[in-house]
């Protein structure tokens, strides 16, 4: 949806060229069950850097992924999708942004909300605990048509290193993990649960041995 990397709410962590640095901040800074909130639209070249990121991800097996290119969060529907974030998540905001000429192909972590839709003037609902920007082009004129002549090897190269970055901080394995376990005190505690599925089993079974016996 498309920030300006001149409007931020909250601390500015770092800037970064490059996955390294990015990746060890993310590890450091941003804690917990991370939900991904990919925001922008395949509609437009240079807004499509954060659902790239986030198809990306989602292909690689990571869960509680918002905002990919085949279902994009972006201005029209930015509230509704916003509905889907598990409670008790850490939220980490990825958009693209326009800035000074010098920085752009790097990307930014800050802790606070994130303003979408700032560099269109577009007055959206804050959203985040901490917040990535690519600074994908220059600021200027007309800032939806540098949008669109935004080069897509850009967005690919920073895509992929801020995907290089979020491996780093937060290994698959894991990550997955992690949810394994949540699962596993669930199912520990929800008895309710057990006697549903070994009821299931043992009416799954029944269906198999009269099977077996030709009844």
């Amino acid at each position: 949806m498309v920030t300006s990397d001149d409007i931020h709410e909250g601390i500015r962590i770092g800037i970064y060229n490059g996955m390294g640095k990015l990746g060890e901040d993310l590890k450091k800074h941003v804690k917990g069950d991370i939900t991904f909130l990919c925001i922008g639209t395949d509609r437009s070249t240079g807004d499509c850097y954060a659902p790239m990121i986030g198809t990306i991800l989602e292909g690689k097996g990571y869960s509680n992924v918002i905002g990919t290119l085949d279902n994009p969060i972006h201005a029209l529907n930015l509230d509704k999708r916003t509905k889907e974030i598990p409670e008790e998540t850490t939220v980490l905001a990825i958009d693209a942004a326009l800035g000074s000429a010098k920085n752009v192909g790097k990307m930014t972590l800050n802790k606070g909300k994130l303003h979408a839709g700032k560099a269109l003037d577009k007055s959206l609902t804050p959203i985040g605990d901490y917040y990535i920007v690519g600074i994908v082009n220059k600021s200027g004129y007309m800032e939806s048509v540098i949008l669109q002549n935004t080069r897509l090897a850009t967005i690919m190269k920073m895509a992929k290193e801020a995907v290089s970055a979020i491996e780093h901080a937060y290994p698959l394995n894991t990550y997955n993990s992690k949810t394994v376990k949540s699962l596993e005190v669930i199912w520990t505690n929800n008895y309710f649960a057990k006697s549903l599925y070994n009821r299931s089993l043992k009416i799954s079974l029944d269906k198999l041995i009269n099977s077996l016996n030709g009844i």
